[in-house]
Formats: structure tokens, C-alpha cells, sequence
């Protein structure tokens, strides 16, 4: 079954709206590449998610600076879940609210 399609949003809509507060600390987004340990995690092995796309991609190459730029590639995505989640939280409770 494949995906619902959803159109993106066009410049002049997102204008329109006003800014939603930031849910994540700054402090956060600047903390760098994720810890070694996170990439050895072999829970998920066999998914296909993109955080274990990019445990695979670390584990298969050797290049140091390959495997600095996977760990930062897989902190930027579990910040990106976080949001995503935030969002849908926030979604859940406008819908709760027009009820």
C-alpha cells in the first residue's frame, strides 16, 4: 500500500501562519555528532529506517571522517524525529481543541 500523497505547502501559506515555538533547546541542535556507542546498536538491524541506514553506512566504511559525518547525520535525524513527534503532538491537540 503505498503512501498518502500530501501536497507541500507553498511559500506564501507558510507566510501566513505564524511561528510555532521552538521545542527543541538550542543547546541541543549544536551538540554535535551522536556518541559511538549509538551506532553500535544492532536492535533494529534488518529495518529499514534511516537511522539504521546509517548505522550500516558507518560500519561499512572505514574513512574516519566519513564516520564523523554518519554520527552527525544520525543526530540530525533523531532531532528531526523529535520535531516531527512535537508536531504531531501539537496537531493531536488542535484537533482535541475543535472537538
Amino acid at each position: 500500500m503505498p503512501y498518502q500523497r500530501s501536497n507541500p505547502v507553498r511559500e506564501w501559506e507558510m507566510e501566513m501562519t505564524a511561528p510555532l515555538p521552538d521545542p527543541v533547546d538550542s543547546t541541543e541542535l549544536e551538540s554535535g555528532p551522536i556518541d559511538e556507542y549509538e551506532m553500535d546498536i544492532t536492535r533494529w538491524e534488518g529495518h529499514h529506517s534511516v537511522c539504521q541506514t546509517i548505522r550500516d553506512i558507518y560500519h561499512m566504511i572505514d574513512n574516519p571522517q566519513a564516520k564523523l559525518k554518519c554520527r552527525l547525520a544520525m543526530n540530525m535525524t533523531k532531532k528531526m524525529h523529535q520535531r516531527l513527534k512535537w508536531y504531531k503532538q501539537q496537531e493531536e491537540e488542535r484537533a482535541n481543541e475543535r472537538r
